[in-house]
């Protein structure tokens, strides 16, 4: 299936299921297969799944224009307002994350029911008074560490087979331009969620790795010091920056619980 962006660039969804909604959404170069484990639990539960490749990823149209976490942001409101959805639930891995803070920071939380974050920080980039981004990533580092941070191992459980050739060949058919998407990655690294999260009132999960090879330090001492008394923080033992991919059935526990017990399930 397909929509257009308010800025008409054609972006490929699926959509499946009944009942409340849930849109997956991917991180950097990330695909919406990823979310294959995510997609038959959710459906199998009763919940109408929904899952999106960004401009410029998977499926979706190439493009050069508007490569912004905002303009991300603003494409998800539209397809929200394509399906006609509300009573959201948002779950976004790494970029995706951020996506949801600017989605809340521009629109607010009116059609948005629970937001679930994995594995990502508010700011990425470190500073004098912020140690908590990516690893070695200042504003003297930029132009090295951002062309080399996709390189590293990301998980760190081994990944299901089937998983691991089905992207392969997703990959393989639909190529991920990095040259085309470095100004995407470099305004991912410039944006400062932290005060979204804290002006946040609807419930939010933020899950992590205690093995992610991302971060330089513990972010989530910060998170739980400033989100809202609905929300909380979960970090999921050995495994890196995709828990959703090298755990699902331990992931899909700990949501669907967070879920139902903030629907009052």
């Amino acid at each position: 299936m397909q929509f257009l962006t308010d800025d008409h660039v054609k972006l490929v969804y699926t959509d499946e299921g009944d009942g409340q909604p849930i849109i997956f959404l991917t991180g950097y170069s990330g695909i919406k297969e990823e979310w294959y484990f995510q997609r038959n639990f959710y459906v199998n539960h009763g919940y109408r799944v929904i899952t999106v490749d960004w401009r410029n990823h998977g499926e979706s149209a190439r493009t050069g224009k508007n490569l912004t976490i905002k303009q991300l942001a603003a494409d998800v409101n539209a397809l929200i307002m394509h399906l006609k959805l509300d009573k959201v639930i948002l779950i976004g891995h790494s970029m995706g994350a951020s996506v949801i803070w600017a989605y809340q920071s521009q629109y607010g939380e009116t059609h948005i029911a629970i937001i679930i974050t994995i594995d990502e920080s508010p700011k990425l980039t470190n500073d004098s008074e912020w140690q908590s981004g990516v690893r070695n990533l200042n504003a003297q580092t930029m132009d090295f560490v951002l062309p080399t941070m996709m390189n590293q191992q990301m998980c760190m459980q081994p990944i299901d087979s089937k998983l691991r050739q089905l992207l392969a060949q997703q990959h393989e058919s639909h190529f991920f331009d990095a040259t085309l998407n470095a100004p995407l990655l470099a305004n991912h690294a410039l944006s400062d969620w932290r005060q979204t999260l804290a002006d946040l009132s609807i419930p939010q999960l933020i899950v992590t790795g205690e093995r992610s090879p991302i971060w330089q330090h513990d972010f989530c001492r910060y998170c739980e010091k400033v989100i809202n008394g609905e929300s909380r923080v979960v970090t999921i033992n050995q495994v890196g920056h995709m828990p959703q991919i090298e755990v699902p059935e331990k992931f899909n526990e700990i949501t669907l619980d967070f879920i139902q017990h903030k629907l009052g399930i």
